[in-house]
C-alpha cells in the first residue's frame, strides 16, 4: 500500500503544478523572508497549519538556480498520513503583509505529505538549470522567474477527521538557495598610491593581465568562473608585476583587490653607532631596505658634530648601498 502511495505522488504533483488559475489563498501571514544567498543562513521557520509564509526573492540571483524548501514533518502528522499538504503559489496579490488574510495567487506545487519524517521540495527559478528530483525531493514543474515572486508556502488539510492535535502541530521549514555550478571572482587593479582603478581593456595599457596562463579580458563586473584555483599574473611598463592566487568556490563571488606600486628604488644604509641619516629631511629609523622614488635625493649623516651630505639620483629598479666611513689621517708635517 505504501508503495502505491509513494508512485502516486509526482503523479499528484504534475498535475497540480500545471495549475494556471488564480486561487485564493487565506490565513495569517506569519514570516516575510528574502531567500537568503549561497553560503548565507538559511530560513528557519515554523508554520501551522492554515498559516502562511513568504519568500522574496534573493537580492542576488547570479550563481541561484531555484528554492530549496526542507519540511520536517511533525509526530502529529505522521499519525495522520494523508492528512495534510503542503502548496506554494506564486504571483500573489496583493504582495503580503502581515496584516493580511487574503491573497490571490498561482498554484505552484500542491504536494501531500508523505510518510516520513521530512519532505524536499525545489522549485526552479531560472533556465537552463541542473535541478533533479531524488529520494524524497519533488521538482516543481514551472519555473518561477523574478517577476512572479514572492513564493507563499501553507500546509491545509486535505481529509476529513483529522485529530485536533494535528491541527495544531507546527511544521519546521528550511528554506536555503540552490546554487548554480558557477562561482565568481571580482578583480580590482589599481594604483596603490592614489586608489585609482587601472582598466586594461585598451590596446595601449600600461598593464597585460593573464588568468591561469591566458589572456583575461577587462570587465568591471565579476567574472563567472568554475570552482578552483586560479592565478592572475600582471606585467607592466609603469608599475611593479604582481601575482596573485585565490580560490573560487561555488555559489560566492570572491573579491581579489591588487593594488600596483610605481616602480621604486631601494636603498641599505651603513654608519657608525651613534649616527643619524636623513634622507630628503627625513629621518631614517630602519637600516634595513628603504623604498625610495626615482629621482634626486639628498642624504645627510650627523654623528655629534660632525655632519656630511650627499646628493645623488635614483633610478627605478635598483638597488643602493649607502655608508659613511671615518678614517684616521696621519701626515708627516716635520
Amino acid at each position: 500500500m505504501q508503495r502505491k502511495l509513494i508512485r502516486l505522488l509526482p503523479i499528484l504533483t504534475v498535475i497540480a503544478t500545471l495549475s494556471a488559475s488564480a486561487d485564493n489563498v487565506r490565513g495569517p501571514v506569519t514570516f516575510i523572508a528574502s531567500l537568503p544567498l549561497p553560503g548565507e543562513q538559511e530560513i528557519d521557520q515554523t508554520l501551522k497549519p492554515g498559516e502562511i509564509g513568504a519568500i522574496g526573492y534573493p537580492d542576488d540571483a547570479t550563481f541561484v538556480e531555484g528554492v530549496e524548501i526542507e519540511v520536517i514533518v511533525p509526530e502529529a502528522i505522521r499519525n495522520a498520513p494523508g492528512s495534510f499538504a503542503i502548496y506554494i503559489y506564486r504571483s500573489v496579490k496583493p504582495p503580503p503583509e502581515q496584516r493580511l488574510m487574503s491573497f490571490a495567487a498561482t498554484r505552484v506545487m500542491l504536494q501531500p505529505i508523505p510518510p516520513g519524517n521530512r519532505l524536499f521540495l525545489l522549485v526552479p527559478i531560472r533556465t537552463p538549470n541542473d535541478i533533479h528530483a531524488g529520494p524524497g525531493a519533488v521538482v516543481a514543474a514551472a519555473v518561477v522567474d523574478k517577476s512572479s515572486f514572492p513564493l507563499l508556502v501553507s500546509f491545509q488539510p486535505i481529509a476529513k477527521g483529522i485529530p485536533p492535535q494535528a491541527m495544531t502541530a507546527e511544521f519546521r521549514i528550511f528554506v536555503r538557495p540552490i546554487a548554480g555550478s558557477k562561482g565568481g571572482a571580482h578583480i580590482v587593479v589599481s594604483e596603490a598610491e592614489t586608489g585609482k582603478s587601472i582598466v586594461w581593456a585598451a590596446s595601449d595599457s600600461p598593464i597585460v593581465v593573464t588568468l591561469n596562463g591566458d589572456p583575461l579580458p577587462y570587465q568591471s563586473d565579476r567574472y563567472l568562473l568554475d570552482p578552483g584555483l586560479y592565478r592572475i599574473e600582471i606585467d607592466s611598463t609603469a608599475y611593479n608585476s604582481e601575482t596573485r592566487t585565490f580560490e573560487v568556490d561555488k555559489g560566492r563571488t570572491t573579491e581579489v583587490s591588487i593594488p600596483l606600486d610605481r616602480p621604486s628604488a631601494f636603498a641599505r644604509f651603513a654608519a657608525p653607532r651613534g649616527a643619524t641619516v636623513f634622507v630628503d629631511g627625513t629621518q631614517i629609523t630602519s637600516f634595513e631596505r628603504v623604498r625610495l622614488s626615482p629621482g634626486e635625493h639628498t642624504v645627510v649623516y650627523r654623528l655629534g658634530d660632525y655632519t656630511v651630505s650627499r646628493r645623488f639620483t635614483a633610478e627605478q629598479k635598483k638597488d643602493y648601498e649607502i655608508s659613511l666611513f671615518l678614517d684616521i689621517m696621519i701626515n708627516e708635517t716635520k
